[in-house]
């Protein structure tokens, strides 16, 4: 969360928040989130 907090001070430097701005912090959240909720492979998952 914090590559969205990072994301999100840049970006309301100037006070203005575009679409641009806006994809790129949800698609750090969803980053993530998904680094998250993805389980680590076991050793028998391995090839």
């Amino acid at each position: 969360m914090f590559a969205a907090a990072s994301i999100a001070t840049v970006a309301l430097g100037d006070d203005v928040l575009s679409t641009t701005e806006m994809v790129n912090m949800a698609l750090a959240v969803l980053g993530a989130f998904g680094v998250y909720v993805v389980p680590n492979a076991s050793a028998d998952d391995k090839v």
